[in-house]
């Protein structure tokens, strides 16, 4: 063959790797096939690489993009491009997304790891909390559905948490003795009273505090009864009441315990707490205790609201009335 420039000699088919190349090294000519120039291990330098096809490593997890001391500077990539794979062959994928500029994460599961503790949600991915905290609920699900109400307490690693359910903003209407009607001491405020369905777990533990004015003529009685609903969970009995004029203050703290929980029956409150009224006398404060432990009636498996009803004796009065200032009610466990 005669002797010819590169740019007349005949162009290559498709290549197998297995064409000689010529190369010198250490002045002397050699040759090497392209597949071994191919796999020389040899640095790249470029100002930039624009690829029109895919970089796939040679054998599963054969290749690191980046590293400890020379991580990338930047990544750009599609929103639910990034697929991580198990280590266990034919489990599902973790897709990372953007929607709507928040970062979506669709798993079979979750397990968050810390030092000497951790969380697993092994039924789905998490999508939303619900009601500003104001019930125990998060919504779990697969990629495909993200519908399915799970109390909080129920997931494994699960931690208690308080938080405040309910807060007066508003006073309550005035209960006067003069109606012999019992009312209700919770005025207007922002959150809830309602505990939904199957919402309780055994050892959920609650607060309310109230504050208020009351007036009472000497030995008018006094009842004020705590209701979940229509079911009495604690009352105070009849008070008989000491001289209260001039709008004297009062205060009413409650704690409430779920022993146990499900229907009538089984599900178990104890509920506890104290009432002081300020008096006429040289402004003395007498304190009333109360508690009880329903294990009859109550029932967690319905949505239960809280109510406290206040209620004079019989006998006409327009002196003695009774109403809320404040009132609050917390999860404290």
């Amino acid at each position: 063959m005669p002797n010819l420039p590169i740019s007349q000699l005949s162009a290559s088919s498709a290549l197998d790797g297995t064409e000689l190349l010529v190369n010198v090294q250490g002045g002397v000519t050699k040759k090497q096939t392209v597949q071994d120039t191919l796999n020389a291990d040899l640095p790249i330098t470029s100002s930039g690489i624009t690829l029109s096809g895919d970089i796939v490593p040679s054998t599963p997890q054969g290749s690191t993009l980046g590293s400890v001391d020379r991580p990338f500077a930047e990544l750009y990539l599609q929103s639910g491009s990034i697929s991580i794979e198990s280590d266990t062959p034919g489990d599902p994928s973790a897709i990372i997304s953007n929607v709507s500029g928040n970062l979506e994460i669709s798993v079979g599961g979750m397990l968050l790891i810390e030092s000497g503790s951790s969380f697993t949600s092994p039924t789905g991915s998490f999508d939303q909390l619900s009601a500003d905290l104001q019930e125990n609920y998060i919504w779990i699900g697969d990629s495909n559905n993200r519908n399915i109400e799970t109390p909080v307490s129920s997931l494994p690693g699960y931690f208690p948490f308080n938080y405040g359910l309910f807060s007066q903003t508003g006073s309550s209407s005035p209960i006067s003795g003069s109606t012999h009607i019992s009312g209700s001491l919770i005025g207007g405020g922002v959150g809830t009273l309602s505990v939904p369905a199957n919402g309780f777990t055994k050892g959920d533990a609650y607060q309310a505090t109230f504050s208020g004015v009351v007036n009472a003529e000497n030995n008018k009685t006094l009842e004020i009864t705590v209701k979940a609903g229509d079911v009495v969970l604690a009352d105070t009995g009849v008070i008989s009441m000491p001289g209260i004029t001039g709008d004297k203050r009062w205060r009413m703290d409650i704690d409430f315990s779920i022993r146990e929980v499900g229907g009538t029956g089984t599900a178990e409150i104890a509920t506890a707490g104290t009432i002081q009224f300020r008096t006429d006398s040289s402004g003395d404060v007498i304190t009333e205790i109360f508690s009880d432990v329903n294990d009859t009636t109550f029932d967690t498996t319905i949505s239960n609201t809280l109510t406290v009803e206040a209620e004079w004796g019989s006998g006409p009065s327009d002196l003695s009335n009774i109403y809320s200032k404040l009132f609050t009610l917390l999860k404290t466990y």
